[in-house]
């Protein structure tokens, strides 16, 4: 840059000597150093009376305004070339100003989808509401006008919760107090989804933000509710206890608990259906064509809405009329599929990771209590037999000390209660004519 300011300079110079040389004010004959010592020391009022000019003069003075012409433009140029040079780094430097800002935006908006977190910010005096998209998804609705979006907002609000909301609201803006409240709200899906709202409240505007609770909400009504209405039932009254849980914990029309049937392997029977709030007794159906048989397949099935598109010729799900399908499978001790859970719904049936985890939890317990009402069921098959066989038994430990004897046995020996002997070798101390006896008695048996 320096060495194209030189050039125009010495460009300047020499276009302003040809001129004053043609003028006559220097001798044709001057080297350049002369013609420069000449213009440096020539004085601004001398005037030197120039002979009529020929036209090698006329070409000399025009040669020289050509160059003083020159170097104007090519300082003009360079001014130009200038500040060209510094806008275009103005620009570079705002476009990557703006595709970090864009980069940073699109990290928040990340940010906010994987947290469940909406942002928000309300003007107090015109209640004008900006909503960040990750709030419109969490809402259920679609982003509306920057002057409905608050109405908008207060209309998704669940309609048992809005006028407890509402009147929350108009008192943390009058009062200037922090904004922390929970609700459940409703979009256009039909979801009811709970979230938290939280904000910083000044007096022209309101910086908040809604995260989506759900999830977590879940997760506590359902434990808190095994822990009340579950926990110390046995048997039917267990199941019929975790069937209404799971129906009111996710508000759905119909629970169904089953098992394999083990007359019919493609047929389900009922541990317990509710039905709209009811408990429906001796229910079955079979597995052909239906997700229940991906269920019983070792698969996890959870349709969010649409179930009859995908299975439109089962006809119970027709006359149930459902959207929404959720099962999991349920596993013996042998780790092969007993039964399953079933929920299913009228209308979508969001939140997947809640559901299918908290019916996870449920499989669990309700496959717990299976093989402990199978244990049970054993233990009474195995008493039955020992009290009914016809052979005497007596049952004792390690050490010798009698635990049980059968009914035979009490009705060979004679004795109604054998127990009062310590051990087998009590009782064998009794004498060799019982023995003997005994002996025989089971000899004709």
């Amino acid at each position: 840059m320096a060495v194209v300011w030189r050039l125009i300079w010495i460009m300047l110079c020499f276009g302003m000597l040809s001129q004053q040389a043609a003028l006559g004010h220097v001798p044709d004959t001057a080297g350049p150093e002369q013609l420069v010592t000449f213009l440096l020391n020539q004085p601004e009022s001398s005037q030197v009376i120039n002979p009529s000019p020929s036209w090698h003069i006329h070409w000399e003075a025009l040669s020289g305004y050509l160059l003083i012409f020159a170097g104007l433009t090519g300082f003009v140029f360079l001014l130009v070339l200038l500040w060209n040079t510094r806008l275009r780094r103005e620009v570079s430097r705002r476009r990557q100003t703006e595709a970090a800002l864009r980069e940073s935006e699109q990290n928040l908006l990340h940010s906010q989808r994987i947290a469940a977190i909406g942002s928000w910010q309300l003007s107090v005096t015109d209640r004008v509401m900006t909503c960040s998209d990750e709030m419109h998804r969490i809402l259920g609705v679609e982003p509306a006008d920057a002057g409905d979006c608050y109405k908008q907002f207060l209309n998704t609000i669940h309609c048992d919760d809005r006028l407890r909301v509402e009147n929350y609201f108009y008192t943390t803006l009058r009062y200037q107090n922090e904004l922390d409240c929970q609700f459940r709200v409703t979009g256009d899906d039909g979801a009811v989804r709970y979230v938290k709202c939280q904000g910083k409240v000044t007096a022209e505007t309101v910086h908040g933000t809604l995260q989506d609770i759900t999830e977590r909400h879940l997760s506590d009504l359902f434990f808190q509710g095994f822990a009340r209405q579950v926990t110390g039932h046995h048997g039917t009254d267990y199941f019929n206890a975790l069937a209404g849980l799971l129906a009111e914990t996710f508000n759905v029309a119909y629970v169904l608990i089953g098992v394999i049937s083990k007359t019919e392997p493609g047929r389900v029977d009922s541990l317990c259906l509710i039905a709209k709030g009811k408990i429906v007794k001796d229910f079955y159906y079979y597995l052909a064509d239906t997700p229940c048989q991906k269920v019983i397949e070792n698969h996890v099935c959870f349709y969010a809405r649409d179930l009859l598109l995908h299975f439109p010729d089962v006809e119970v799900l027709q006359q149930m009329e459902v959207e929404s399908y959720a099962g999991i499978p349920m596993f013996s001790s042998e780790g092969t599929c007993s039964g399953l859970i079933v929920m299913l719904d009228q209308k979508p049936m969001l939140n997947e990771q809640a559901v299918l985890s908290l019916l996870q939890v449920a499989a669990s317990r309700a496959s717990s209590e299976l093989q402990e009402l199978e244990a049970e069921r054993q233990l009474k098959l195995t008493s039955l037999v020992f009290e009914n066989t016809q052979e005497g038994i007596i049952i004792a430990d390690a050490n010798g000390c009698i635990i049980r004897v059968n009914r035979a046995f009490t009705r060979m020996s004679g004795f109604q209660n054998p127990m009062c002997w310590k051990s087998v070798r009590s009782f064998s101390t009794a004498g060799p004519i019982m023995i003997i006896t005994l002996f025989f008695i089971y000899a004709r048996c």
